[in-house]
């Protein structure tokens, strides 16, 4: 699990570096920040929408 007050770090530590930055909470089993990046439907939708602009 990330906390809130890590995802909140992060922001601010690269707020003046990225050009966007989105913060969403994904729960269940796939929700463990190990595992996010594996075939993660949530975050897979996050990032097509993200790089190609929807």
């Amino acid at each position: 699990m990330v906390t809130i007050q890590s995802v909140k770090s992060l922001r601010y530590l690269v707020s003046d570096r990225a050009r966007s930055y989105q913060e969403f909470e994904v729960k269940g089993e796939g929700g463990q920040h190990s595992r996010l990046h594996i075939n993660n439907p949530v975050v897979n939708d996050k990032l097509t929408d993200y790089l190609w602009g929807k």
